[in-house]
C-alpha cells in the first residue's frame, strides 16, 4: 500500500497529533538506506522517535541478531552489497514476525525482479523523493498495524515481549 501526500486533502487518513505522539513514545525505528545524507534527513524528520541509521544492510540484520529490538524498519529496494529485498527475505526467514513491521523506500526506478516483488509483499512502500508527512504517515500506519493483534493478545509490545 503506497502513503502519498500529493493525495487531495479529503482523500488523506489525518495525522492525528495525539496519535503520533503516543505511537511515538519509546517507538524504536531503523532507517536502512545508502545514501548517508538521506539518513541524516530522515533521522530529523523521525525526530519524535528513537531512530537509529545503517548505510549497510548486513549490519542492520546484525543489530536485529544480536538483540535489538525494532518496532518499524525502513529500507532502500535498491542498495549495493544486499538489497532491500534480500534483507526482507532474511529478516522474514530468521524473524517472521517484524516482516510486517518494514516500509520499503524506492527511488522509482524497477526492475521487472523488484516490480514483482514489491506486487508480492503487502508491506507499505513509499517513494523517492518523499515529503515529510508522507513518511511520518507510513511510520505511524506501521506501528498501527503491528500494535493490532498485540491488542488483540493482549500483548502490549509483541516484539519485546512485555505484558
Amino acid at each position: 500500500m503506497a502513503v502519498s501526500d500529493d493525495a487531495p486533502p479529503a482523500l488523506r487518513p489525518p495525522l492525528d497529533a495525539r496519535a503520533t505522539r503516543e505511537a511515538s513514545r519509546a517507538a524504536r525505528v531503523l532507517v536502512i538506506d545508502d545514501e548517508e545524507l538521506l539518513l541524516s534527513v530522515m533521522g530529523r524528520i523521525l525526530h519524535d522517535y528513537d531512530v537509529e541509521t545503517t548505510t549497510d544492510a548486513r549490519h542492520a540484520l546484525a543489530l536485529i541478531e544480536g538483540g535489538r529490538a525494532f518496532d518499524v524498519i525502513l529500507v532502500d529496494v535498491t542498495m549495493p552489497v544486499m538489497s532491500g529485498m534480500a534483507f526482507f527475505q532474511a529478516l522474514r526467514a530468521a524473524h517472521p514476525a517484524l516482516a510486517g513491521r518494514v516500509i520499503f523506500m524506492s527511488g522509482g526506478v524497477f526492475e521487472a525482479d523488484v516490480e514483482a516483488f514489491l506486487d508480492a509483499v503487502p508491506n507499505v512502500r513509499i517513494g523517492k523523493p518523499f515529503r515529510g508527512l508522507a513518511l511520518r504517515q507510513a511510520v505511524l500506519e506501521t506501528l498501527e498495524r503491528a500494535a493490532a493483534p498485540a491488542r488483540r493478545s493482549g500483548w502490549q509490545d509483541s516484539a519485546a515481549g512485555r505484558r
